[in-house]
């Protein structure tokens, strides 16, 4: 948040009783304190206004189309009613990652396909991996803030702008000097 460190101690100790940020996980506390921060920044910014470099703190908010991407999603969320867009939005961003995970790395091999050269294990390899790094996506995303499960299906996405438009661009010129050569 951009602030010295005893201006983060002043807001764990203004935040040392609430039960969400006591629950949080220790690996997240600093994300959890910036959620709880941006909630209640006109009490915080009133309660600390008198601590040195509070001045340059930043209200962050987290959000992203109405989910807060410092949470970790997890499955008691959707099991709950009513449904939130925030819930829903935490519980299928592991989902939505995993499915683009495996199509980025389906077009990935369909659009440089192995050659006749490689032998079985190698193309065993390859498939397990089409198949176990979705999982493991969907496993990671849910233990970790949903920030990084975003961050994975922009990668993915752009993965297969990159594979499909460059191995388009660069086979026609390959061909073309293939044809040229041969000639």
């Amino acid at each position: 948040m951009r602030v010295p460190g005893q201006v983060l101690q002043a807001l764990k100790d203004y935040f040392v009783d609430n039960p969400t940020f006591s629950s949080a996980s220790e690996a997240y506390k600093e994300i959890a304190l910036t959620h709880l921060t941006h909630e209640n920044w006109d009490a915080v910014s009133q309660a600390l206004s008198g601590t040195e470099g509070w001045d340059k703190m930043m209200d962050l908010d987290l959000s992203f189309l109405g989910v807060n991407l410092g949470s970790v999603p997890n499955v008691r969320a959707i099991l709950s009613f009513p449904w939130t867009w925030a819930a829903m939005g935490l519980f299928l961003i592991p989902l939505v990652s995993a499915l683009l995970s495996w199509l980025s790395m389906t077009v990935s091999t369909k659009m440089n396909p192995t050659t006749a050269t490689a032998g079985d294990q190698a193309q065993s390899m390859t498939k397990s991996m089409n198949l176990m790094m979705p999982v493991m996506s969907v496993v990671f995303c849910f233990m970790m803030p949903a920030a990084m499960g975003i961050y994975w299906i922009a990668n993915s996405v752009f993965g297969m702008v990159r594979d499909f438009t460059l191995t388009r661009i660069y086979k026609r010129q390959l061909d073309k000097e293939d044809a040229e050569r041969i000639a």
